[in-house]
């Protein structure tokens, strides 16, 4: 499950998402950043015409992690995401 919304203007970020999965035991976990969700939402941002070229989203702001993932189409239509990687969960648990 996902939640996307848009920032306030004028921050890091245009998009927010937050990923939430449940565990082995169906607690419900949040992820603190997801590279494949990322690229789902961008191509429904892009195709829809919600976004256009470049953007930046940000994810896990609640756990801790503060992830800007960079998103971009390229003119060919090929969607690309990438951002600074930080370990902060090691099975399981947050690193902090």
């Amino acid at each position: 499950m996902a939640l996307l919304g848009a920032c306030p203007p004028g921050g890091p970020a245009q998009f927010e998402l937050r990923a939430f999965f449940a565990d082995a035991t169906g607690r419900l976990c949040e992820d603190p950043v997801t590279g494949s969700l990322n690229a789902a939402v961008a191509q429904y941002l892009f195709g829809a015409g919600l976004a256009e070229g470049s953007y930046v989203a940000a994810q896990g702001r609640k756990t801790g992690a503060d992830g800007l993932v960079h998103c971009v189409q390229e003119a060919d239509g090929s969607v690309w995401i990438a951002g600074r990687v930080d370990t902060v969960s090691s099975g399981g648990m947050l690193a902090f």
